[in-house]
């Protein structure tokens, strides 16, 4: 697990590509190809396929996390992940989670909460430094 400051794919393709699993915070400024987006409940998000992300921010929901299976390019190969959106009303801003979790396995709301638990982690450590 890791903070949206270390978000490299390269690193993240390599990690899946030897087995090994993730979810990292994404930014804001992230801009996927959407293969297929659905809300929480199931209902997919309309005109969203084979879209970039930042033409379907505005038609992602608010009221509840949504589910997108995004890809991006990496040296000439396809690289997919899952991408939880979830909105923030505190910050009036998306929250992106990736991950490569299967989806059978994982639900999004183990995802959130596993996301959840590292920082809780984190604030252990500091207190330890301190």
């Amino acid at each position: 697990m890791s903070d949206r400051g270390y978000l490299d794919l390269t690193y993240l393709r390599d990690v899946d590509r030897h087995g090994g699993g993730f979810i990292v915070r994404g930014k804001t400024d992230l801009n996927p190809r959407v293969i297929t987006a659905f809300r929480e409940d199931g209902k997919p998000i309309p005109s969203s396929k084979n879209r970039d992300l930042k033409a379907i921010v505005s038609k992602l929901p608010k009221q509840q996390r949504a589910e997108l299976e995004v890809e991006w390019r990496i040296e000439g190969e396809p690289f997919r992940l899952r991408l939880i959106v979830s909105w923030n009303p505190k910050t009036k801003s998306f929250c992106y989670l990736l991950t490569n979790l299967s989806q059978d396995k994982y639900t999004i709301e183990m995802i959130c909460l596993g996301y959840k638990l590292r920082w809780q982690v984190e604030l252990l450590f500091k207190e330890w430094k301190s």
